[in-house]
């Protein structure tokens, strides 16, 4: 039975099919293999490129104001009404009249005197006329100049000796400088703003009693302010003063220009940083803001400007070189929280910007089509 045609028609289809599944098999394993030997990894890169860098540090300060100014008053009276009241935020021009104060019962007392000025001088004209004639046309000119609701007249210059004597011996010269330095006085009366900006505070209201000496409101300059910041001793021989900033205020998102004004002399010993000041302008800047920027510093020559994240521990960077991935060495000129200034790759080299979590040097790859 064993020998029957059928058996043997049996053993022979059982044998092709043997030799078709192993053919199959072979197929496909040569198949894999040259799939495996032509697909190439992919990965995101970019082509770096070597330039003139400029190194940044970063940096915040808090404006103050350039110029700030206690208010008080020399004179004593009260507080007078003005069509511009003296309150917190109202602001002035340079030379504008921020508050008066009543100088009624003063210019009274100031003209009283130069009542008794003018009539020692009428006293003495018929001497002068007679014993200094040469004098006494520029004297009497001086008395018709006297006018009790303006400021007096300098006096003529005296060049004779015996007139000056004789000025003396009657009190003009007294007469006369008392009455210039109650004029100066009198100008104390009337508070002019001494540069253009605001009130920060004001205490002090219309018909209140104003005392000498005592604080009645705080002024500040509006159209310039200063930022302090500081930066590390390193960099302080790569900045200079008139150097340009730009700062942002991250409440605001406004911009503002600034200017390096002054740079510091002494080291701060926790810190080891230097302060560094700038002069910055807005119209929307008030004291107290926080404003942070960046400040260009040293620069590198033929360098290149990566992600921190990119270097490895070894300090290396995976590139892609003839399809071949490869770590390159490269040397740190200048490294931040984000970023690194590095040298040591040439423009040609595809660096690797996914993120590698184990070794594939040596491995092929190729960029990712964009």
């Amino acid at each position: 039975m064993m020998n029957s045609p059928l058996m043997k028609i049996l053993t022979l289809c059982l044998l092709s099919l043997i030799a078709l599944a192993c053919a199959d098999q072979e197929a496909n394993q040569n198949s894999r293999q040259e799939t495996n030997e032509t697909t190439l990894a992919e990965f995101n890169t970019y082509k770096i490129k070597i330039e003139n860098i400029r190194s940044v540090v970063n940096i915040t300060g808090r404006v103050y104001p350039i110029q700030k100014v206690d208010i008080t008053s020399e004179v004593q009276g009260k507080s007078m009404n003005l069509r511009s009241s003296f309150k917190e935020g109202v602001s002035y021009k340079k030379g504008e009249l921020m508050i008066a104060i009543e100088d009624e019962k003063f210019k009274k007392q100031l003209s009283a005197q130069k009542s008794r000025f003018l009539g020692s001088l009428i006293r003495i004209m018929s001497d002068i006329k007679i014993d200094f004639p040469n004098e006494y046309d520029s004297w009497s000119n001086y008395l018709s100049m006297i006018d009790f609701d303006h400021k007096l007249p300098d006096m003529p210059v005296v060049n004779d000796t015996k007139l000056r004597y004789y000025l003396v011996a009657n009190n003009i010269f007294t007469q006369y400088y008392e009455i210039k330095s109650q004029e100066e006085v009198l100008q104390d009366y009337k508070i002019h703003a001494p540069f253009n900006g605001a009130l920060t505070m004001s205490i002090v209201e219309p018909g209140d009693l104003i005392r000498p000496g005592i604080k009645i409101g705080e002024f500040i300059r509006t159209d310039f302010y200063e930022v302090k910041t500081a930066i590390p001793v390193g960099d302080i021989n790569s900045i200079e003063i008139g150097q340009s900033v730009n700062l942002e205020c991250i409440a605001t998102q406004n911009n503002y220009d600034a200017t390096i004004t002054r740079i510091g002399k002494s080291i701060d010993k926790k810190t080891q940083s230097i302060s560094v000041f700038m002069k910055v302008t807005g119209i929307d800047l008030k004291e107290g803001l926080y404003l942070e920027g960046q400040l260009a510093t040293k620069e590198f020559r033929n360098a290149i400007q990566i992600s921190k994240d990119l270097l490895t521990k070894e300090n290396q960077i995976y590139v892609i070189q003839d399809s071949v991935v490869r770590l390159k060495n490269v040397s740190i000129l200048d490294v931040s929280d984000t970023r690194a200034v590095i040298t040591g790759l040439s423009e040609n080299d595809n660096i690797i910007v996914d993120p590698i979590y184990n070794s594939i040097d040596g491995i092929r790859a190729i960029p990712k089509s964009k």
